[in-house]
C-alpha cells in the first residue's frame, strides 16, 4: 500500500491491513495518532503537516534499510548454498559458485586439466 493509502485508512478509523511491512505498520499508526492529535486540537495544521513530512521520511528511511536487510539475508543465504556445495566437495567449480553469489556475477564455464592441474576458459 501506499502511504497515501495508509493515511486514508488510518484517517477514518480504519482497522489497520494485514501483511504490512514493519515500517508500513509504524506509518499507519502514526498517522492515526497525528489525525487524532490534529481533530482533538492538540496539534495545529502546520504542526500536523510538519510532522508528516517527518514521518514520511522516516518511512522511506525504514523501508530501504528493512530492503537492504531481506538482501543481506538472501546473499547469505545463497552464499551458505554454495559453500555447502564446496564442503561437500571442494572444486575450483565450486569455489567459483562461491564467488558467483557473493559478487553477483556469472562466471565463465572453467575445465581443468588433470594433468597440469591449470584451470582454462571454455
Amino acid at each position: 500500500m501506499t502511504p497515501d493509502e495508509l493515511e486514508d485508512l488510518a484517517m477514518v478509523g480504519a482497522a489497520m491491513p494485514n501483511d504490512l511491512s514493519s515500517a508500513d505498520v509504524f506509518l499507519f499508526q502514526c498517522y492515526r495518532a497525528l489525525h487524532a492529535a490534529y481533530r482533538y486540537g492538540a496539534i495545529t495544521r502546520e504542526q500536523a503537516k510538519e510532522e508528516k513530512q517527518r514521518l514520511l521520511k522516516e518511512h522511506h528511511e525504514l523501508q530501504w534499510g528493512n530492503q537492504q536487510i531481506q538482501r543481506f539475508v538472501k546473499l547469505w543465504q545463497d552464499v551458505e548454498g554454495a559453500v555447502s556445495d564446496y564442503a561437500a566437495l571442494p572444486s575450483i567449480e565450486n569455489a567459483d559458485k562461491i564467488i558467483m553469489k557473493i559478487y553477483g556475477t556469472p562466471h565463465a564455464p572453467r575445465k581443468t586439466d588433470p594433468m597440469t592441474r591449470h584451470t582454462q576458459k571454455q
